[in-house]
């Protein structure tokens, strides 16, 4: 299988080996979409179809009674992410900067499925925000921001959706070799898939502050971003280490997940 050199730039500097398992939340699974939280707000459940991939499964944070933020993942991400516990309060209080700063986005809106290139919108702040990692439906035909290329081949995408509910939803998606890729490499926290995502959430705010970040192709690799743009509650760097001893902790654990892994959907 073909190890790539693609790069969310500091997702490839990691540790090598591996550290003590730390205990983890369980993820909300439920066989029929059917929770409602606090002020009725239903966020991404199982089987809900988001560009094309089902959801498998999310964590609401802090609580259900509190819902500042929504993590939820697609079917087939290979290895079962978790959010590291001790990075919690931090992930929180990333998004509720994030809501307070309010910016426009660029981005489409929920409400119009004739929309076909993303524009200026507002979100309300109010409501929990909503980040979606999923692995990239074959030929599918949705509209990204976004686009990271290797070789001619679409390795991940990102966008941001305004909801139903007026709230922000940010997509993000990887292509299976990315994520084999990802799943090869062992770090602390597990495999590398948990790095990898937790470093696009960690540009979260920069890519809100940021619109160069939010339409284009390989923005990333044309406009690196710096060390310091990556926030520190999210993704832990040494600046002072070259390489893989640059990440020192990060808030996605990836581990596998029953029966070997959560299987590729076909």
């Amino acid at each position: 299988m073909k190890t790539i050199s693609f790069s969310l730039v500091v997702m490839a500097l990691m540790f090598a080996g591996c550290g003590t398992p730390v205990p983890t939340p369980v993820p909300t699974s439920t066989p029929i979409p059917s929770i409602v939280l606090a002020g009725g707000y239903r966020p991404p459940q199982q089987n809900d179809l988001i560009e094309g991939a089902k959801i498998g499964y999310h964590y609401v944070v802090p609580s259900d009674n509190n819902p500042v933020g929504v993590l939820a993942f697609g079917n087939g991400m290979i290895q079962l992410m978790s959010i590291k516990m001790e990075l919690s309060n931090g992930l929180v209080a990333y998004l509720q900067d994030i809501a307070k700063e309010n910016k426009p986005v660029l981005a489409f809106d929920e409400k119009d499925p004739s929309q076909k290139d993303a524009k200026v919108l507002s979100w309300d702040p109010k409501k929990p925000i909503e980040i979606i990692f999923i692995k990239l439906p074959d030929n599918s035909p949705s509209l990204w921001s976004v686009r990271e290329t290797e070789d001619g081949e679409l390795r991940t995408a990102y966008k941001f959706v305004i909801r139903k509910d007026g709230g922000l939803r940010f997509i993000d998606g990887y292509d299976l070799t990315t994520l084999n890729s990802l799943n090869q490499l062992l770090t602390l926290n597990g495999g590398g898939t948990g790095l990898g995502l937790s470093s696009r959430l960690a540009l979260l705010r920069t890519i809100i502050n940021t619109p160069a970040y939010q339409n284009g192709v390989n923005v990333m690799n044309t406009t690196p971003p710096t060390v310091s743009q990556y926030d520190a509650r999210i993704l832990k760097i040494d600046p002072t280490q070259k390489g893989l001893a640059q990440d020192l902790d990060w808030v996605i654990i990836s581990r596998p997940g029953p029966g070997g892994g959560i299987p590729i959907s076909p």
